[in-house]
């Protein structure tokens, strides 16, 4: 299992990153003056081992902090090529209670904080990290807080063993069942979409004449839950030249559920094994 560890150190530089904090005074119950957040990557299968954030395929950073009403009093969007990428700190924090979540991944664009307890990345799913605590801050709340970010995503992978026709164009994934967002108290997805939903890969003409390997990362709305996968290949003209539908697939939270089989051909034989990798790989021949 893969995790991301965040441990309290002096090393924040202001202006390096993109952040906003809302304008609340001290109170009579007064401040702290600074709470000072460095990360390292903890990378865990069957021993840990410490790795920076680019090591463990993090592009960028979202920290926020909602107050006892869920108000958002501050928040930071770090990317991988700026300067101190993975330090967080917080100055003059009111004394009170908050809610505070740290989300590493792999997107594009950076996580789109909707509330305290509903994150999305405008309908894509990156490999993502996350971890909610609850603060309280008060004199006695130490400078030095540490946190530790889990994968919540679940991925599918699947791996064509025969070989794919050179006249193949684009493949793409229609995906009914998990998610697109998650609640970052649980990291699990609000429901499971009943909507289906695309994940699409334009250009795989590179991949005629050898085997292929496609993927797609999913929110669940439990720790385990089924989806269902239909698996398209279109040719130069835009046709579905082959298309199969996996039913119940079986998919869990930091888990990999790969199908291998020949994707190409009609020969499909189901089969079912396990294994690990992450916190476990659900591997299935079809």
């Amino acid at each position: 299992m893969k995790q991301i560890k965040f441990f309290v150190a002096a090393l924040a530089a202001a202006g390096l990153f993109s952040c906003e904090k809302a304008e609340m005074g001290t109170t009579e119950d007064g401040v702290m003056p600074q709470i000072r957040f460095s990360t390292f990557a903890v990378s865990q299968t069957d021993f840990m081992t410490r790795a920076g954030l680019g090591e463990a395929k993090c592009s960028k950073l979202d920290f926020a902090v909602f107050d006892d009403e869920g108000n958002l009093y501050y928040s930071e969007q770090q990317d991988s090529s700026a300067a101190g990428f993975g330090t967080v700190t917080l100055n003059e924090v009111r004394y009170g209670s908050y809610d505070v979540i740290a989300i590493a991944h792999s997107g594009s664009i950076h996580a789109v904080f909707r509330s305290d307890s509903l994150v999305d990345f405008n309908g894509k799913v990156p490999e993502t990290f996350c971890k909610h605590i609850s603060l309280n801050v008060d004199r006695n709340t130490k400078s030095a807080q540490k946190m530790e970010l889990s994968r919540i995503v679940g991925q599918f992978v699947l791996v064509t063993s025969d070989l794919q026709p050179t006249d193949i164009k684009s493949f793409r994934f229609d995906i009914t069942g998990g998610g697109t967002c998650f609640n970052p108290k649980t990291g699990l997805a609000p429901q499971s979409d009943p909507n289906v939903r695309t994940v699409s890969f334009s250009d795989v003409s590179s991949l005629g004449g050898s085997t292929g390997r496609y993927s797609f990362y999913t929110f669940l709305p439990a720790t385990s839950a089924d989806i269902a996968v239909t698996a398209n290949a279109y040719d130069n003209e835009g046709n579905a030249a082959f298309s199969y539908s996996f039913a119940g697939v079986p998919m869990k939270v930091n888990y990999q559920t790969v199908y291998t089989g020949k994707f190409f051909s009609l020969n499909i034989v189901p089969s079912f094994t396990v294994n690990t990798k992450w916190g476990g790989v659900t591997n299935k021949t079809f």
